[in-house]
């Protein structure tokens, strides 16, 4: 289903803001907002922007928020240098471990870069939510169509999926159609 959203993101303290909505009737329309502040995670869905379809809360959304922010951290490159925040563990020649630690939340994947150093996939352990109840589970991440826009490379494009029992499923395909780098911060 088409979704259109905007992201406020930052890279001095991990954080973001993503607000999206989606459309699948003329009359009908669902928002959605997904957000990572002061340590706190939390995903909404609400039908018509009044009835909650889904709210999710506490340490396993944190964490999840936490790891959403680190897979998208390859729009912003600069928060994926080492901080107090982020560090890197090598695997291979080919793949390295980010840990990012914020507060008492700790969210860690591994990278795979291609010949060029570029990273094209991601995997994790996060957690979702089935019936109600949190499920940690494979979790990986595509980045694809490399640009350059203000003498960095980034992916335009993201897609994420769950690896299941069953098989893979891409539930998010995402198109960078317009960015914008400033030193402003919407967190305080």
């Amino acid at each position: 289903m088409p979704i259109t959203g905007q992201e406020y993101f930052t890279t001095e303290n991990p954080g973001f803001l993503w607000v999206g909505k989606m459309k699948p009737f003329p009359i009908l329309w669902i928002d959605g907002k997904d957000e990572f502040m002061d340590g706190k995670g939390n995903f909404q869905i609400k039908l018509l922007s009044l009835f909650t379809v889904a709210n999710t809360k506490g340490n396993e959304s944190d964490e999840s928020e936490l790891l959403r922010w680190l897979a998208e951290s390859p729009w912003f490159p600069t928060a994926l240098l080492p901080s107090k925040y982020l560090h890197w563990e090598s695997v291979n020649s080919s793949s390295a471990v980010a840990v990012v630690e914020y507060g008492k939340i700790k969210a860690t994947a591994t990278f795979s870069f291609n010949e060029e150093g570029q990273i094209v996939k991601l995997n994790a352990d996060r957690y979702r939510t089935v019936n109600n109840v949190y499920s940690k589970d494979k979790w990986v991440g595509y980045y694809r169509d490399y640009t350059k826009v203000n003498y960095m490379m980034i992916p335009k494009e993201i897609e994420a999926a769950w690896n299941l029992s069953s098989g893979e499923f891409s539930y998010a395909k995402f198109k960078i159609t317009d960015i914008d780098y400033n030193n402003t911060s919407i967190y305080s």
